[in-house]
């Protein structure tokens, strides 16, 4: 016998069962609807709403996103490793695994940056997306764009972001990513 969440429509609509947010699209009905697997689908919602993203065929930024998965900018993928990682569970880890490392997806950062960001961000389990990072955090604060949180949660942590309209007129580039789950 075929577990339930396994014979749930999610599955089938490439979600991850469990969840409402995590996979292909997502079948929330409004933004505050999360699946079984709160926690994970929390991460994967912060990540849909990534306010500086190329979708599939999408020209933006000076780029045209040709894969066939959107590209987000480099600090929300940032953000997305480490929510999964404070999350912790079995199912996080395997989520991380599949996105940073089989995957291993690009994302859009500034073209001007010195260095890769990824590469210098610590990551430690005291820090999730529910929390806000310490200031001395090097890296990818430095060089992402202005974007102003306009929805916090209890933690103090930000759950909906807006660009600064100065953002889109920006070039950004593709870039590989140094995280490793």
């Amino acid at each position: 016998d075929l577990p339930m969440w396994w014979m749930s429509g999610n599955l089938l609509r490439g979600l991850l069962p469990g969840t409402l947010w995590c996979g292909m699209g997502d079948a929330a009905e409004n933004y505050h609807q999360l699946g079984y697997l709160r926690d994970l689908d929390n991460c994967c919602r912060a990540h849909d709403h990534c306010p500086i993203k190329l979708r599939p065929l999408m020209n933006r930024y000076g780029l045209t996103n040709l894969a066939v998965n959107t590209k987000s900018h480099c600090s929300c993928d940032l953000e997305f490793f480490r929510c999964l990682k404070a999350v912790g569970s079995e199912i996080s880890k395997k989520v991380g695994e599949v996105y940073f490392n089989y995957l291993q997806v690009q994302c859009l950062d500034e073209p001007t940056a010195r260095h890769k960001p990824m590469k210098y961000a610590p990551v430690t389990s005291s820090y999730s997306s529910l929390s806000s990072p310490s200031t001395d955090t090097p890296g990818p604060l430095a060089t992402a764009p202005r974007l102003k949180c306009i929805l916090k949660d209890a933690n103090g942590g930000c759950r909906k972001w807006i660009p600064d309209p100065r953002s889109f007129t920006k070039k950004l580039v593709i870039q590989s990513q140094d995280l490793v789950f």
